[in-house]
């Protein structure tokens, strides 16, 4: 009852505060909208938007403020501590001001005297306060912020919370009236009990990617923030500065003065803004033999440390942040919570190659090639990409204690090629670079900005050491370009500068635009803007493929997996030159896991010969089973289509084959595939008839993929009446197939029809392999008869007579578990 009455004020002051927000229309003011309109104009500024938002509605929330509904929120800072140690550990709280036992039996009989309010009610009320009011309150807000990180912190030396609990149980010394969860009460839930280790199968030894750290008990680590901070062009003191992203060359020279600072050894740097360290700041020698380049302020409460970079245009700050990360804490297992991903992250930090390799999405890559574990190869025919292989790695809690894990890595790069044979090769159809114009140059400029991550890199053959970023291609050819001269104070031909200062450089596209390296948004005029002659650039290679089609990612991931011997030989190269850095290292030898193998279970299908079903046992080392009988013939499936019965053929009457691709796809060669085919379904119950079977040799004259139109498709597709399968020839290029072709055929058969749609890939199809196609391979068109017996309703294998016997002991929840690769 009482909730209902707590409810029904709080429905009745919202309906007074939406009443004084709006006028007699039923619409919000017009004063809103003309400051909402001023705000957005730069009239109004951020803070008075605020505030004169606020006091719209501030008399009426004062007026119908409603009370608190349970009791008033007075909880102090040790109350709410009290009640979060309550919580975890599941102690009586007791209050210093009031006698405990009292206290402790009065908030008992309230606890037990109303248990029909629960906290299915309490949370939605309390959460009916909004953050105005929550600011009008201090003390409200400061419970309600304690309340919400109260479930989320955990104290380092705090042990493992109960397997069971129940707030009813909690004792406070405070009256009942003042506690704000008074009548707050959880169910109670039990954990399960863990599942004893399975006695089924053999014993064996498990081998792992994982290898365990060796950690120094009485180490202590030292974090220190870094702020980077830039001066603006033409700017003259400390008030025109600008926080940006760190900048990758700026971080190398930080991390070489960070040298001098620490020593080698003794600290780790992310690249970014962290930096771990042995050394306390207040143990740093600051001479200037041994810590050149730094100054430090001695006047703040700790000490921070200064260094300028790039000529004194830019400087980073170091500062000592948190407390000392105290190893012995670690091992002995007496961190937990937010405080023990610090512990990990300076670990993960600590072991990270980051100043000997190269870091791309997280993975480490020698692009000199020296190590052991590394490679660099050529992708394609046309020599535009190329995959780096390495390694990645994480730092994982584990029941035997921390451990490093360790993968293989690899990514699609750009390879350093020439401006103009990278557009050329990227053209449809492709063309030499003596061939382009300047319109065929200009209609790739986005393509040629969104190449790699970020700004893609350039160089220049009159100097080949420095790197340039990209911004964009010249709106003017090379011959009518000019450039602001700063000395004559006025603008000259770019053609004339380089005959002046490169002599010996000969210019001869000047009908190609030039290539930008700063930005022409940002530029006073076009004159301005800084520019190379494109004949000249070449893209600076190891650059990250962005958005590349699915092609290369499935090359990608062909190239990158290896055999479980020759992967695990990578791993045992990685981890053995794992260096020792900050007193930390890495144990060289994989760590094994005990594990069971199970048995294999046996497989059921149809023998369509012996009119029988026939058992087969799967090979467990490889994975595979054999369905061969004899005589070239396969065993068929348990139940074909929508039959309930097995051995009964299924027979398809009407049914259509489109091609899309009649370039590569030949008449001969649909022949070809529906002989064999319609052959191999008959051997396995599936009877596709010829005689009613309509093949359309030419299918792109219904679909227009650079313009999809879905209707003309469709149109075509319901003119066939009565099919009961379609199968279609898709082009090799993925790309249009996943954009359009065949979403819309999988809406169309999904989402309208019902009827099953078979997808034919014709580079999979016609790809050769040891000299012979699928298009004569067996084993391919069992492959595709498997999801089409599937899609006809029918039901492909049963599981053997003890198949799942594990799952029928007890109620089982099934994970799958795979082997996967990290990302392209």
């Amino acid at each position: 009852g009482g909730g209902t009455m707590a409810l029904e004020r709080v429905n009745k002051e919202l309906e007074e505060i939406f009443k004084d927000a709006k006028n007699e229309n039923g619409k919000a003011a017009p004063e809103l909208f003309d400051l909402y309109r001023a705000y957005k104009a730069g009239n109004v500024t951020q803070q008075e938007y605020k505030d004169r938002t606020r006091a719209a509605g501030s008399a009426a929330r004062q007026r119908h403020k409603c009370s608190p509904l349970v009791g008033p929120a007075e909880l102090n800072d040790e109350d709410i501590l009290a009640l979060r140690a309550a919580l975890r550990a599941e102690q009586p709280v007791q209050h210093a001001d009031q006698d405990a036992p009292a206290a402790n039996e009065q908030a008992n009989n309230r606890l037990h005297a109303a248990p029909q309010q629960s906290t299915s009610r309490a949370p939605s009320v309390l959460g009916t306060r909004s953050r105005e009011q929550e600011e009008d309150d201090p003390v409200m807000a400061m419970a309600h912020g304690s309340a919400r990180r109260a479930r989320h912190e955990l104290e380092p030396t705090t042990p493992a919370p109960p397997q069971s609990m129940n707030l009813s149980e909690l004792k406070f010394s405070r009256p009942a009236d003042q506690c704000m969860l008074e009548n707050a009460s959880l169910p109670a839930f039990e954990l399960p009990d863990p599942r004893e280790p399975g006695r089924e199968g053999r014993r064996t030894t498990v081998l792992s990617n994982a290898v365990k750290i060796n950690i120094r008990p009485s180490l202590v680590i030292y974090q220190y923030d870094v702020s980077f901070w830039f001066e603006r062009f033409g700017g003259e003191s400390g008030d025109n500065k600008k926080k940006v992203v760190v900048p990758e060359g700026v971080a190398e020279i930080l991390h070489s003065r960070l040298l001098c600072l620490f020593g080698r050894g003794t600290f780790g740097y992310d690249f970014s803004k962290i930096v771990y360290a042995l050394t306390d700041a207040d143990q740093l020698d600051m001479t200037d033999g041994v810590s050149p380049n730094w100054t430090v302020d001695e006047e703040s409460d700790k000490r921070t440390f200064t260094t300028t970079i790039g000529a004194e245009t830019a400087w980073a700050t170091l500062r000592q942040v948190g407390e000392p990360l105290q190893m012995d804490s670690l091992v002995r297992g007496q961190v937990a919570g937010p405080v023990f991903r610090k512990y990990v992250a300076a670990i993960d930090v600590a072991l990270g190659e980051r100043p000997v390799y190269r870091c791309i999405k997280g993975a480490y890559y020698d692009e000199n090639k020296r190590a052991a574990w590394s490679a660099i190869k050529r992708l394609g025919r046309d020599d535009l990409h190329e995959i780096w292989l390495g390694y990645r790695q994480t730092v994982i809690d584990t029941s035997e204690g921390l451990m490093l894990f360790v993968d293989t890595a690899a990514t699609a790069m750009h390879t350093p090629l020439k401006l103009l044979d990278f557009i050329g090769n990227r053209r449809r159809p492709s063309c030499s670079s003596s061939s382009l114009t300047f319109g065929m140059v200009k209609a790739v400029e986005k393509k040629l900005c969104q190449h790699g991550v970020g700004k893609p890199k350039m160089t220049s053959s009159h100097q080949p050491k420095k790197t340039y970023k990209f911004f964009g291609l010249d709106d003017v050819p090379l011959r009518d370009a000019v450039y602001y001269d700063t000395e004559a104070q006025s603008e000259r031909k770019i053609v004339d500068w380089w005959a002046t200062h490169f002599p010996r450089v000969q210019l001869h596209r000047l009908d190609l635009p030039c290539a930008c390296y700063s930005s022409k948004s940002k530029a006073e005029s076009p004159a301005h803007v800084k520019r190379l002659p494109l004949e000249l650039c070449s893209w600076a290679g190891g650059e990250p493929v962005h958005g590349g089609p699915p092609e290369l990612t499935q090359e990608v991931i062909r190239e990158a997996c290896q055999p479980p011997a020759q992967r695990f030989d990578k791993l045992n190269a990685i981890v053995g030159s794992k260096p020792t850095a900050m007193e930390m290292g890495v144990i060289p030898n994989l760590v094994t896991a005990e594990a069971r193998v199970l048995e294999s279970m046996e497989l059921v299908y149809y023998n369509n010969q012996s009119r029988q079903t026939q058992r087969v046992r799967v090979d467990g080392g490889k994975g595979s089973w054999n369905l061969q009988i004899g005589g070239g013939r396969d065993l068929g499936f348990m139940r074909t289509g929508k039959n309930r019965d097995p051995g009964v053929a299924y027979h398809v009457q009407q049914w259509l084959v489109i091609n899309f691709e009649p370039r590569n796809m030949s008449e001969h060669s649909v022949h070809t595939f529906l002989n064999k085919f319609t052959d191999l379904a008959g051997q396995r119950g599936i009877m596709l008839s010829q005689n009613t079977c309509t093949v359309e040799y030419d299918g792109t004259r219904y679909v227009d993929l650079s313009k999809p139109d879905e209707g003309r498709l469709f149109d075509y597709l319901n003119k066939q009446t009565s099919l009961e399968l379609v199968l279609c020839f898709l082009p090799e290029n993925q790309g249009a197939n996943s954009k359009f072709l065949y979403p819309a055929l999988k809406r169309w058969s999904e989402t309208q029809t019902g009827v099953p749609l078979q997808c034919i890939n014709t580079g999979k199809l016609l790809k050769e392999r040891g000299g012979r196609s699928n298009l004569t391979d067996s084993s391919y068109y069992a492959g595709v008869l498997l999801k089409l017996n599937l899609k006809l309703g029918g039901t492909n294998v049963h599981p053997g007579r003890d198949g799942l016997a594990l799952m029928r002991d007890r109620p089982t929840m099934v994970c799958g578990v795979d082997v996967n690769h990290a990302a392209p």
